[in-house]
């Protein structure tokens, strides 16, 4: 087994593999207040239906995931 192999695995062991989705927010158009929805259609090719960022060819991502326990540790800050 290589060395990134290795860490590979060991970082796997140390995160959550499953979770739950606690609260969902897009924004229609750039700079616009965040809405948040119970549920929206999603897309692996284009995103979240309704998002700005949908089918967005200069966006390296369609859906941001914060897990719950770094929000925990960035409040104290």
């Amino acid at each position: 087994m290589s060395y990134n192999e290795t860490l590979e695995r060991q970082y796997l062991r140390s995160i959550p593999q499953q979770g739950e989705v606690d609260w969902i927010g897009i924004r229609p158009k750039r700079l616009l207040v965040v809405h948040s929805v119970n549920e929206i259609t999603a897309n692996p090719d284009t995103g979240l239906e309704g998002d700005h960022f949908k089918k967005s060819p200069t966006g390296k991502r369609q859906v941001t995931l914060i897990q719950q326990e770094h929000l925990d540790v960035m409040v104290k800050y």
